[in-house]
């Protein structure tokens, strides 16, 4: 329960701030967004574990984030095609190519992370 909730506060947090920083629409409702990405996330996990072969957990999680963007940013823009950052503002060492948002995700291996 507490890695839920902790990954629910810290979500709404980073959807309140791009809210309050003009990224997001306005009238997002980011507690509810947090709590769908939780599900989303742990859903796509859930299937991974059953099928790591066949389930591209990555790329469930990249195209879901992708088309949650297009439907919530002010600008109407998904992921950048390059997006390396962690979800809190942190870009990932991986280099830096391209916009970042706070959304974005790596999956490379390892992250190495710095403030952007």
């Amino acid at each position: 329960m507490k890695r839920y909730a902790d990954l629910v506060e810290v979500s709404a947090g980073t959807l309140r701030e791009a809210v309050a920083g003009g990224e997001l629409k306005p009238d997002t409702d980011c507690e509810a967004l947090a709590e769908e990405f939780a599900a989303v996330m742990d859903g796509i996990q859930f299937q991974w574990a059953l099928d790591p072969a066949g389930v591209g957990m990555a790329a469930r999680m990249r195209a879901y984030l992708d088309r949650l963007l297009r439907s919530i940013t002010v600008s109407g823009t998904g992921l950048p095609s390059d997006a390396h950052t962690d979800g809190l503002g942190r870009v990932c060492g991986h280099g830096d190519r391209g916009r970042r948002t706070r959304l974005s995700g790596c999956y490379e291996s390892p992250p190495t992370w710095r403030r952007s």
